[in-house]
């Protein structure tokens, strides 16, 4: 039986370390996007803090200068969670671009898979033809000899 040789096997391997790349800069992705969560879940409690913080010094009698340094930390915790919201916003685009060139790379490999397994497919089929063929041949050749061995 001829050995089955799929010409894009080279191709095959090549598609399949791009999936895998592309896997691993998905999974980096998301890890970007779970430290982002995680900073941005921090920074709404640490505004959380400071309100309550402002609220208990507010019933108790503080200066002015305390106030301000209380509103100060919490402005700057607000514009801290503003830009922590625009990163995770970034981060999930591009999280999104990079799942979406996983599946494409996934596509890419799968038809080639398709590709293999149908020549695959037609291989057999062609050495099931040819092993066919060869029997029909040795049973006529066999028959021929036993018609001449009668015959004589």
């Amino acid at each position: 039986m001829k050995q089955f040789h799929f010409s894009l096997e080279t191709v095959l391997r090549l598609r399949a370390e791009q999936l895998e790349q592309t896997r691993q800069a998905f999974a980096e992705c998301q890890q970007w996007r779970a430290r982002a969560v995680i900073s941005l879940t921090a920074a709404q409690a640490e505004i959380d803090n400071c309100q309550d913080a402002l609220t208990a010094r507010r019933e108790v009698r503080t200066t002015r200068t305390d106030q301000l340094l209380f509103l100060n930390a919490l402005q700057y915790q607000q514009s801290l969670l503003v830009r922590l919201k625009e990163e995770l916003g970034r981060v999930e685009r591009e999280l999104e671009i990079r799942r979406q060139t996983m599946l494409a790379a996934q596509r890419k490999l799968d038809a080639l898979e398709r590709m293999r397994e149908k020549q695959l497919a037609e291989h057999r089929a062609a050495e099931r033809r040819h092993e066919e063929a060869e029997l029909d041949d040795l049973i006529t050749a066999r028959y021929i000899m036993q018609m001449a061995e009668v015959a004589t």
